[in-house]
């Protein structure tokens, strides 16, 4: 079974604690923002922040 962690600020301190369980025992731990979820909004929220992050990348130029 693989182990997971979560980071936690502790003053100036990053803190990994050790999440007894699985992932499947955090569901609902962390409220959604709005309810119903709108996941069209979150889904164009994701890809516009990944585009402008691969767009200062610059030109990713193949076949040189």
């Amino acid at each position: 079974m693989e182990r997971l962690g979560l980071f936690v600020m502790r003053g100036d301190e990053i803190v990994l604690k050790v999440v007894k369980g699985t992932v499947l025992d955090l569901r609902g731990s962390v409220q959604p923002s709005a309810r119903p979820e709108d996941f069209e909004k979150i889904r164009r929220s994701v890809r516009q922040a990944v585009a402008k992050k691969e767009s200062r990348k610059g030109p990713n130029v193949v076949g040189n």
